[in-house]
């Protein structure tokens, strides 16, 4: 198994459906969970700030959050990644195979 890097840009829920959409977050983690597939995530609370050279700054960015699952491939991360509660809500993931560190 491989870990992926998911992020996550726009589909967040809005007042008039963030009751389903909390629902069906519920349910795909609940069966990422059982599978062995999900790891770890966390959306952003807010943009961030980035580091080079010269200093710190402001950094705005796209992606609102991220998730860390195992898969066999990246087919496979790509089949799960395509059922998010967000993708039919407006948004897109990318999907990254992590190098193993170790």
């Amino acid at each position: 198994m491989s870990q992926y890097i998911l992020l996550f840009r726009g589909g967040s829920p809005d007042d008039s459906n963030r009751e389903e959409m909390g629902a069906k977050w519920g349910e795909w983690l609940e069966k990422a969970k059982a599978q062995g597939k999900y790891q770890s995530g966390l959306p952003f609370l807010e943009d961030g700030k980035q580091i080079d050279s010269s200093g710190s700054s402001e950094y705005k960015s796209d992606v609102g959050a991220f998730m860390i699952m195992e898969h066999p491939n990246i087919e496979d991360a790509l089949e799960w990644a395509g059922k998010l509660p967000s993708i039919s809500n407006g948004g897109s993931v990318s999907v990254h195979e992590a190098q193993d560190m170790g």
